[in-house]
């Protein structure tokens, strides 16, 4: 499909904010954060992400160390969302997928999460991980409510990074930014991170 003028426009719009931001945000972690971070690490992990590999050990790590109550780091959320933005922002707001209608293919259609990592976490183990065979799309409304919305996007958005192509987000109304100021997101990631 072709886009308009317009659409592009702000498409491009929308990548000079993104890089304005990230970078504002390294620059703002690195002034006052990283004392903080320091002084509870013992509560956190750090991951290595290996970019254009498809091993799921990157999630099922994050996942045990979720288990165990513990959150990423400030400089591993930083590095997930360095190099996830760029993949999501190539992509629209509602995605269409193609599928191959086959018994080995499927689709698993996840909607509103709300921060419930269990659920989350019980889908994966159901299902697997995402590959070629099964392709997830989570149909909005990840964070808010849930008192794990943090963990939730960083699993989902490290998912999409290690399989761009089997790993689908459709943007709902709890990810705008006046639902997350009202709903509780932006309170939980000023507390963990």
């Amino acid at each position: 499909m072709r886009k308009c003028p317009e659409e592009l426009r702000l498409q491009k719009y929308a990548k000079q904010t993104y890089q304005e931001t990230f970078n504002r945000y390294v620059r703002e972690y690195d002034c006052s954060n990283r004392k903080k971070q320091e002084s509870d690490n013992s509560k956190r992990f750090d991951i290595s992400i290996p970019l254009g590999s498809t091993d799921m050990q990157l999630g099922k790590q994050m996942i045990a160390e979720f288990r165990e109550g513990k959150m990423l780091s400030m400089l591993s959320t930083l590095e997930i969302i360095k190099n996830v933005f760029p993949i999501i922002l190539e992509e629209d707001n509602v995605v269409s997928i193609d599928i191959p209608v086959t018994e080995t293919h499927r689709i698993i259609i996840v909607g509103d999460i709300h921060g419930q990592i269990e659920d989350l976490l019980l889908i994966i183990q159901k299902y697997g991980f995402p590959s070629a065979l099964t392709r997830f799309l989570f149909n909005g409304d990840i964070v808010d409510r849930g008192q794990n919305s943090c963990e939730c996007i960083l699993l989902i958005l490290a998912l999409k990074l290690l399989a761009p192509k089997h790993v689908h987000i459709n943007r709902g109304n709890h990810e705008a930014r006046g639902i997350n100021e009202n709903g509780g997101f932006e309170k939980e990631v000023l507390k963990k991170i």
